[in-house]
């Protein structure tokens, strides 16, 4: 995906949390068990049967599919069914875009604390207005800070961090040409 600027990424950002929810701990794994082979490889016999040893105890120490003809151990695999093969999503379409959120949420983060409060909650998210009706809203919002809040450091504060941010585009390589 290509990027006309550093607004658009959050804009997409936020389209994509809201479709998808957290990028974090998102299982593409639905189920999982074991897969066999259809037929034995030496004898190639379709049967197959358990084998169970135990230890002195009587304990189960260890289970084996073997052949039930030949004997031969009999090919078993883990297998993975992944959540694309359920819903009928094509394959790799849900990853990319967890993997597209997880850039885009990585490069957000990257910004600082204020960076993220003013340019991305107010200026952008909630769309105050212009920088001074932004300025009015975080002393409303952040009374606390070391220093008001006034026009012309809310405008720094939104011009660094769309410079911030134009930087991750440029080096990821995912700037539009204009």
């Amino acid at each position: 995906m290509r990027f006309k600027g550093p607004d658009q990424v959050v804009y997409r950002y936020l389209e994509l949390s809201k479709r998808l929810g957290s990028a974090r701990g998102q299982n593409p794994v639905a189920g999982s068990g074991y897969v066999f082979a259809v037929k034995c490889k030496r004898c190639g016999f379709k049967n197959r049967e358990e084998r169970i040893s135990r230890d002195r105890q009587g304990r189960t120490a260890k289970a084996a599919w073997i052949c039930s003809h030949c004997g031969d151990p009999w090919n078993v695999e883990i297998g993975f069914l992944m959540k694309h093969e359920i819903d009928g999503t094509p394959k790799g379409c849900i990853e990319d875009l967890y993997a597209e959120l997880s850039i885009l949420s990585k490069w957000i983060s990257q910004l600082g604390h204020w960076e993220r409060r003013i340019y991305v909650e107010l200026y952008l998210v909630d769309q105050i207005g212009d920088y001074r009706d932004v300025a009015l809203e975080a002393n409303k919002r952040y009374p606390r800070a070391k220093r008001g809040w006034t026009q012309d450091r809310v405008r720094k504060l939104v011009q660094r961090g769309r410079e911030t941010l134009s930087y991750r585009i440029f080096k990821a390589g995912m700037q539009a040409i204009q």
